[in-house]
């Protein structure tokens, strides 16, 4: 049963996984074995921008990129900027605009950025695997292991609480041994996100999970780890 158990007291005061990687400022022993780990791949379901995958790329040895959902690449680029104002403001137009203004917002100033599109496409391009069907994805690499999986849009977006049960041990099953494991769920219609919450208590024996609660309405709980 995880022990470390946290509640977020605003959604602006809470530190995405993307807060710990870009900034090379951050602290956190995640760090540590991110760093250790040679070649490292990465598996992100839900999500086709590789965001993770920069800063693993530039600051940590992670040379490959596996990114699953069911946008086409235009459709992937407004899902990821829809909820971000700034980044919605500046309107990039491709993967590379995205990219650079991501680097920019977050202040990583002292991480290497690619400052030419053509260079970019060149040097992620071998490294970026896109796909548009996760449950095909699962059939057809069922034996494939990743270095760190995450899921940050996705579970709660699945038809049924069963549905969400069976992605997570499809999930699990891709995970290298002593792999980094994250996810982040928000409340929907359609289940219960405190019986979910509940369930990754008592599933997982060892990371941290933190939530958003709002009125007494549990509004999304993140899981790490590592």
């Amino acid at each position: 049963m995880i022990s470390e158990i946290t509640r977020i007291s605003s959604p602006q005061e809470d530190s995405h996984i993307g807060t710990l990687l870009f900034k090379t400022s951050a602290e956190h022993p995640l760090m540590q074995k991110i760093a250790a780990i040679e070649n490292g791949s990465v598996l992100d379901l839900g999500c086709r921008f590789p965001a993770l995958f920069f800063p693993l790329y530039h600051r940590f040895n992670f040379k490959e990129f596996w990114g699953v959902d069911l946008e086409i690449e235009s459709e992937a680029l407004e899902k990821f900027i829809g909820n971000n104002p700034k980044l919605k403001e500046a309107a990039p137009k491709d993967f590379y605009e995205l990219y650079r203004l991501i680097y920019k917002q977050v202040g990583a100033a002292h991480q290497p950025i690619i400052s030419d599109r053509d260079l970019f496409y060149e040097t992620f391009g071998e490294h970026l695997h896109l796909g548009t069907d996760i449950r095909d994805f699962f059939e057809e690499y069922p034996d494939k292991k990743f270095d760190f999986v995450g899921m940050v849009n996705l579970l709660h977006v699945l038809p049924d609480y069963e549905a969400m049960l069976q992605c997570l041990s499809r999930a699990e099953a891709l995970l290298k041994p002593n792999g980094i494991f994250y996810m982040r769920v928000y409340n929907g219609h359609h289940y219960d996100i405190r019986e979910l919450m509940e369930h990754i208590t008592h599933r997982y024996e060892s990371g941290s999970l933190s939530y958003f609660e709002q009125d007494g309405v549990l509004q999304y709980f993140k899981f790490l780890m590592w």
